[in-house]
């Protein structure tokens, strides 16, 4: 455990200032997945706002979590996203399948 400055970037794994930073590597182990899913669900149930890495074992992830963990620079990554990438095919090259089970590719208009 460590504490690490919090980021401005919209979607950095450590929005909140101050951050202190679990590091649980492990081998991705079915033993090692349900502490993770203990760790998420107990700092969830006595309401500690938390992200998690975006590389590493994240199945919490999905919209509504990133949605509620980043508040409104969710919203703003998506709004900035579509208006960089105007184009369908430029947005899938930005893209892949992890990304949009999580909801972080926003429809391009």
């Amino acid at each position: 455990m460590r504490f690490v400055a919090g980021s401005s970037a919209l979607l950095a794994v450590t929005p909140h200032d101050p951050t202190v930073v679990f590091e649980v590597d492990s081998i991705n182990t079915p033993s090692a997945r349900v502490f993770m899913t203990l760790l998420w669900t107990r700092l969830t149930s006595v309401g500690i706002r938390y992200t998690v890495h975006w590389g590493k074992y994240n199945e919490c992830l999905d919209p509504a979590f990133v949605t509620a963990a980043y508040e409104g620079r969710f919203e703003r990554w998506l709004n900035a996203r579509s208006r960089l990438l105007r184009d369908e095919a430029i947005g899938d090259v930005f893209s892949s399948p992890f990304a949009r089970k999580i909801g972080v590719t926003a429809p391009i208009s």
